[in-house]
């Protein structure tokens, strides 16, 4: 399990901001149901996920960096007032 990095929670969470999303070219998503069908259209940097759901989904996700979280953790960068058990980075379509 890893912790994330303070660099990481700010870039996720500024995606919270329109002005970011478009200069990134980049945007998240959270929830099980949604990450597991923007998966299947979009390229994917990053998945940020508790243990559940990596042994759940795994072999289902394609993402450059997948990253083992606790709970505590998960709550850092979610937007959600009930958390959800992962969040998803989409890739810069440019990469």
């Amino acid at each position: 399990m890893e912790v994330l990095s303070k660099n990481i929670i700010k870039q996720v969470v500024s995606l919270s901001k329109k002005k970011e999303r478009d200069e990134l070219d980049s945007f998240f998503a959270e929830g099980p149901k949604l990450v597991n069908d923007l998966m299947s259209v979009f390229p994917c940097s990053m998945i940020i996920a508790t243990s559940d759901y990596i042994e759940k989904y795994k072999g289902a996700f394609h993402a450059d960096v997948v990253k083992e979280v606790s709970k505590e953790d998960l709550k850092k960068v979610s937007s959600l007032q009930y958390m959800q058990k992962n969040t998803i980075k989409k890739k810069n379509s440019n990469q």
